[in-house]
């Protein structure tokens, strides 16, 4: 049984981050050819991935995951902005800002060691 059926859910805010790691593991596993760590780190380095909340990155410098920034509020399902009511509460998620990748992408401070490839 599928996850919605089985939980009644609608939304789709409550998976979206575990399946983009799980996509983006899968694009290194398969850009690098093999599931040997070291590899597949650098096979995710400044990978991007266009998923439903808009293209994401991990930055090659520090392995840190790059996306867009939702600011998000619970507002009564069938208003302007608001698709579906989450889990029969009546309320929905809606977008109040969205800043894009550029604007939150903070500075490179890190001096990782890394192995060798």
């Amino acid at each position: 049984m599928g996850y919605k059926a089985r939980y009644k859910s609608n939304a789709n805010m409550d998976y979206l981050n575990p399946i983009r790691v799980v996509e983006m593991l899968y694009m290194a596993i398969d850009k690098s050819g093999t599931t040997e760590p070291t590899k597949v780190a650098y096979a995710l380095e400044d990978l991007h991935y266009a998923g439903p909340s808009g293209d994401s990155w991990m930055r090659g410098g520090d392995h840190q995951m790059m996306g867009p920034t939702y600011v998000l509020r619970l507002a009564k399902a069938g208003q302007a902005g608001v698709r579906h009511d989450v889990d029969g509460t009546g309320l929905g998620w809606r977008t109040e800002e969205l800043f894009d990748v550029a604007a939150t992408t903070p500075q490179l401070r890190c001096q990782m060691e890394r192995p060798p490839r």
